[in-house]
Parts: C-alpha cells; structure tokens; sequence
C-alpha cells in the first residue's frame, strides 16, 4: 500500500482516538473491522487521490460518518469534563451532529493534504521540463527583485 494512501488511514483512525475517549469493547471491534476493510479497499490504490476519490463515493464513507456517530454518541469526549458540557446549554449537540462536525473537518484537512501533495508533485515534474525549471527560477528573481523597484 501507497504510503501516503496509509497516512490517510491513520489520521481517521487517529480522529476518533483523538476525539473520544473509546473504551467500549464493541466500539473498539467495531472500529477495528472498519479499518480492516479499509485497509482491504486501499490496496485497490496506488495513488492517494484515486483512493480519497473512490473512498469519498464509496459506501465506506457511509461507513465511516456512521461510526463516528455510534461512537459520539456512546463515549465521552476527550479533554472536556462531561458535566460540565452536559450544563452547558450552548454546547447541547447531539451525537450526529458532533459527528458530522468532526467527520467534516477530517475530510477537509485529508482532502487539503492530499491537494498539496499533488500539486507538489506537479510542480516538480514541471520544473523537470528542460528550461521550464530555468525559466520559474528567472520569473521568480524578477518579481522579487521587481519588489525593489520605486513606484513612480
């Protein structure tokens, strides 16, 4: 498996950990059978965003956004004092929308990474065209060096 097919993976399981504090056993199992047919559709992929792609319409996204529910809505959150949250009117979400939230923002920063990634890697085979390389590098000193310049 690609390695940062991999790193994707591991920043959701590393979301719920990080967001509750899982100690149901059959959470625990419920997570671990995810993650195992996961693991089993990602080897379908080489490429970090065929993956996110297909991972994004596949029924394992269900999956996923479902878990992360049945999990907020049966653990304790971490790093927040339950009473406190449960005294809070302000704070009164329920577990779908908790989970919507944080399944939200993890696809957000994986969907982020993975562009940065691409992009990355199609500048660099760019820059490997001969005398495209040189020509951002002349660009580039331009316009710093242009910075210098008095606007009249």
């Amino acid at each position: 498996m690609n390695d940062l097919v991999r790193n994707c993976i591991e920043s959701r399981r590393t979301a719920i950990f990080n967001a509750y504090d899982v100690k149901n056993e059959d959470n625990l199992n419920k997570i671990e059978e995810f993650f195992k047919k996961l693991e089993d559709f990602a080897n379908n992929y080489d490429d970090v965003m065929a993956f996110e792609g297909a991972f994004a319409s596949s029924e394992l996204n269900q999956e996923y956004m479902s878990l992360f529910t049945q999990i907020a809505t049966t653990e304790a959150p971490k790093n927040i004092n339950v009473d406190d949250y449960k005294q809070q009117d302000s704070l009164q979400l329920s577990g779908d929308e908790i989970a919507q939230m944080a399944a939200d923002e993890l696809v957000e920063g994986v969907t982020s990474k993975a562009r940065g990634i691409a992009y990355r890697e199609a500048y660099d085979k760019v820059r490997d065209i001969p005398g495209v390389g040189d020509a951002i590098d002349i660009k580039n000193k331009i316009d710093f060096f242009g910075r210098f310049r008095k606007n009249k």
